[in-house]
C-alpha cells in the first residue's frame, strides 16, 4: 500500500515540464475528496487515511496537463462498492473520480480535484511569451484609448448598476462622503476566514521580527489608521463568534521610489473556499482622467502648481453596518508576542476593487458642490486637472493663480479632501501656500535663497527650479538576457514621447530576440545582438543632458492669437511613429513651436504576422492621426481652434 508519508517527505518527485500561471482556476472545493466522506463509502474506506487532510485556507493552484504523463500515470484503481466512482493511486498519491451522492452528505458535486501537496524545488521564474512583449508594445497606441472620449457612454450593464446604487446610498456625514461597499447582490455569502487572517498575521510577525525596519514602519502605518480615525477596535460583544464577518489579510508594500515609506495594503482578492471580497464587489466604471490628458494641460501655461490629495480613498467612509466586511486582526501598539486584537476599517481601503471608482466618485460629487460656490472653473479644475489623488494645474500668471488655488482647496476641503504636498515653479505661489502644506523638501527650503528641489509629476522628473522635464539614465546594470532587455526598456518612463526615437532601436533588438527560438529568457544574448545592445546601452547616459521644457509656451511670449497642431507620420520595415507639435503665434508676430506628444512601435515581423513591415504599417497615418485629435480633445478648450496636418516627416 502506498504510504500517506511519502506525500509529505518528498519521496514521489515529478519535474512538471513548462507551466503557466493563470489568475483563477474554473475548480470548486465541492470538488475536493475529503478523507470524512470517503470513510462512508464501501470499497473506499481503506483509503481514507491516505488522502491528505482538507484544509480550506488553501487553494487549488495546480492542473497537470498531459504532456506530464508519469503524473497521470495510474499505478492501482479502487472501484467503490455500489457507486459509479473510483480511486486512482498515482505517483503523487490517491484521488477520487465520479460522483458520490448520499443522502446524509451535503456533497453534491462530482468529485474530481486531485487533492495533493507540491513543494517547490526550484525557484518558479516568470514566463512572458514574445507575444506578450509585442503585446505590451501595443498598448503605446492603445485601441482603448484611441477610441474613448472622456465622458462617452456606454457602460456595462454592471457599471450601470453600480452608478445606479452609489447615487442612490451617497451621504454627507461628519465632513466626509460616505459610500456603501457596492456588492453585486444584496445577499453577501462570505464564509467567515478568521482562520486564514491568523495564518497570514503568523507569517507577517515572522517578517517584522526578521526585519525591524518593516516592523517599525509596519507598527507607524497601522497607529497612524487608529489615531485617524480610519480603524477602530471592535468591540468586545461583537467578537468574530457573535456575528458574520470578513477578515482582511494585509502586508506591507514599499515604493520602489520611496524606501522609507511603507503603504499596508489590505489583500481584498485573498480567496477563502473559492470566495474573496472583491469576488463580491462590482469594480465600477473607470472615471480616471487620462494621464496623457493631465500631463498636456499641465504643460499649457506659464506657471505650475503640483498638490496630493492626503490619503484619497480613506477619506470616502463606509456605512457602520458595513464594516463588518473590513475586519482585520493586529497586536495592539506592535506588541508581536501580545494576542491578536480585531480591528475593523470605517473607510474604503487600498486593495478593494472598487475603492479607485469610490473615491472619484466622491471627487465628482465635491466637484458638482463647488459648482455654486466657487464657479464652474472650479469643478471644471476638480474634474479635469486630477489624475488619481495628484493634482497638476497651469495658469497664465501668478496673479491669476493665487484665488483659484486658495479656491480649488478650500472646495476640497469642505467636502472632507486634503489638498496638500505643494510644489510650484513659482516662489511667490509657494510662499502663499502654508509651510505645513507644502511638499516635504519645500518644509525646510528658504524661498528666498534656495534652490528648488527636482520633483516627480507623475514621475517624470521635473525641475522646479528651472522649469523643465530631464530624465535619468542611472539604470541598475542588467544581465544581457531577454529577461535584462525587456527590464531595461520598461524602466524608461516616457509617457509623452520625448525619447521615443531612442528608445525604438531598443524595441527592435527585444524583438529580435524574442523571435529567436534558440534563445531563452535567461540564455546570455549571442553577439549579433550583444553590439547593438552594447551599442545602445552605451549612449543612454546622453538623456541626461536632455532638457524639454514644461511649458509650450516661451517666458515672453504675448497673447496667444492662432494655435496649431502639427502631426508628422512616418513607416518603413523597422518600425513606424508619430509626433504631434504645438504651433503657437502672439499679439508681436512671434510664433513658437514645441513638441506635444511622441510616438514609436517596431514593425510587425516574423512567422506570427501574415503581412510585411510595410502592410502592417497600412493605416498609421489616419489611426495616429485619430490618436493625436484625441490627445487635443484631452487638453480642453484652451487649444480647441487647431489645425491638423498629415506629413510624412524623418521621424524615424
Amino acid at each position: 500500500m502506498y504510504e500517506k508519508e511519502a506525500i509529505y517527505e518528498g519521496n514521489n518527485t515529478i519535474d512538471l515540464p513548462k507551466t503557466f500561471t493563470c489568475q483563477d482556476i474554473p475548480v470548486s472545493h465541492q470538488q475536493i475528496p475529503k478523507p470524512k466522506l470517503l470513510k462512508k463509502v464501501a470499497g473506499l474506506r481503506n483509503i481514507a487515511d491516505l488522502i491528505p487532510d482538507y484544509r480550506a485556507d488553501l487553494e487549488i493552484g495546480l492542473l497537470i496537463g498531459s504532456n506530464c504523463p508519469k503524473a497521470l500515470q495510474p499505478l492501482e484503481v479502487l472501484p467503490a462498492k455500489g457507486q459509479d466512482s473510483y480511486a486512482v493511486l498515482y505517483h503523487h498519491g490517491w484521488t477520487v473520480s465520479g460522483p458520490l451522492h448520499f443522502k446524509y452528505s451535503s456533497e453534491k458535486n462530482s468529485i474530481s480535484c486531485h487533492h495533493v501537496f507540491l513543494q517547490e524545488v526550484e525557484r518558479v521564474k516568470e514566463c512572458f511569451l514574445p507575444a506578450a512583449v509585442v503585446h505590451m508594445f501595443e498598448r503605446d497606441f492603445s485601441e482603448k484609448d484611441v477610441g474613448r472620449v472622456p465622458d462617452e457612454k456606454g457602460l456595462s450593464q454592471e457599471d450601470q448598476q453600480f452608478l445606479k446604487e452609489v447615487a442612490k446610498n451617497i451621504q454627507f456625514t461628519n465632513g466626509h462622503y460616505q459610500l456603501l461597499l457596492p456588492f453585486r447582490t444584496n445577499k453577501v455569502n462570505l464564509v467567515n476566514n478568521r482562520e486564514q487572517a491568523v495564518k497570514r498575521a503568523q507569517w507577517q510577525r515572522r517578517k517584522m521580527k526578521l526585519n525591524p525596519k518593516y516592523h517599525e514602519d509596519y507598527v507607524e502605518f497601522v497607529e497612524k489608521l487608529v489615531s485617524e480615525g480610519y480603524a477602530y477596535k471592535v468591540p468586545d460583544d461583537q467578537s468574530y463568534d457573535k456575528q458574520p464577518a470578513w477578515y482582511l489579510p494585509h502586508h506591507g508594500v514599499y515604493h520602489p521610489k520611496k524606501p522609507n515609506k511603507i503603504r499596508v495594503v489590505f489583500d481584498c482578492s485573498a480567496k477563502y473556499q473559492g470566495s474573496s471580497l472583491n469576488d463580491k464587489l462590482m469594480q465600477g466604471p473607470d472615471m480616471t482622467n487620462f494621464l496623457i490628458g493631465v500631463l498636456l494641460r499641465f504643460r499649457l501655461e506659464k506657471v505650475a502648481l503640483m498638490g496630493d490629495i492626503e490619503s484619497m480613498f480613506y477619506q470616502v467612509q463606509v456605512p457602520k453596518d458595513q464594516h463588518k466586511y473590513l475586519r482585520f486582526l493586529w497586536w495592539p501598539g506592535g506588541e508581536l508576542e501580545s494576542e491578536l486584537t480585531e480591528y475593523r476599517m470605517g473607510v474604503h481601503i487600498f486593495g478593494a476593487v472598487s475603492s479607485p471608482s469610490i473615491a472619484n466618485y466622491a471627487l465628482r460629487a465635491a466637484a458638482d458642490h463647488a459648482r455654486d460656490k466657487y464657479g464652474p472653473d472650479v469643478e471644471h479644475t476638480i474634474k479635469t486637472n486630477l489624475y488619481v489623488d495628484d493634482y497638476l494645474k497651469s495658469l497664465p500668471s501668478e496673479e491669476q493663480a493665487l484665488r483659484p488655488v486658495k479656491d480649488v482647496t478650500a472646495a476640497l476641503k469642505e467636502r472632507g479632501f486634503r489638498l496638500t504636498k505643494f510644489v510650484s515653479n513659482s516662489r511667490l505661489m509657494l510662499k502663499s501656500i502654508p509651510q505645513k502644506d507644502r511638499s516635504k523638501d519645500l518644509q525646510t527650503c528658504d524661498l528666498d535663497y534656495d534652490e528648488l528641489h527636482v520633483e516627480r509629476a507623475l514621475d517624470l522628473q521635473w525641475n522646479t527650479e528651472n522649469d523643465y522635464f530631464t530624465f535619468s539614465a542611472s539604470l541598475d546594470p542588467k544581465p544581457f538576457t531577454r529577461r535584462g532587455i525587456l527590464s531595461t526598456v520598461c524602466s524608461l518612463y516616457d509617457p509623452l514621447g520625448f525619447v521615443a526615437p531612442f528608445l525604438l532601436p531598443a524595441k527592435r533588438i527585444l524583438r529580435e530576440v524574442c523571435q529567436d527560438s534558440s534563445l531563452g529568457w535567461d540564455n546570455v544574448i549571442p553577439e549579433k545582438y550583444l553590439k547593438p545592445w552594447r551599442r545602445w546601452l552605451d549612449d543612454l547616459p546622453i538623456l541626461s543632458n536632455l532638457k524639454i521644457p514644461r511649458c509650450v509656451k516661451p517666458k515672453e511670449f504675448g497673447t496667444v492669437t492662432s494655435t496649431q497642431l502639427h502631426m508628422f507620420s512616418d513607416a518603413s520595415n523597422e518600425g513606424y511613429g508619430a509626433a504631434a507639435y504645438i504651433r503657437l503665434s502672439d499679439n508681436s508676430g512671434r510664433i513658437s513651436t514645441a513638441l506635444l506628444i511622441g510616438k514609436s512601435r517596431v514593425s510587425c515581423k516574423g512567422n506570427n504576422h501574415t503581412a510585411t513591415g510595410i502592410d502592417c504599417c497600412s493605416g498609421v497615418h489616419k489611426s495616429r492621426t485619430t490618436y493625436f485629435e484625441r490627445a487635443a480633445d484631452y487638453s480642453g478648450p484652451d487649444i480647441l481652434s487647431h489645425r491638423f496636418y498629415n506629413s510624412s516627416s524623418l521621424y524615424l
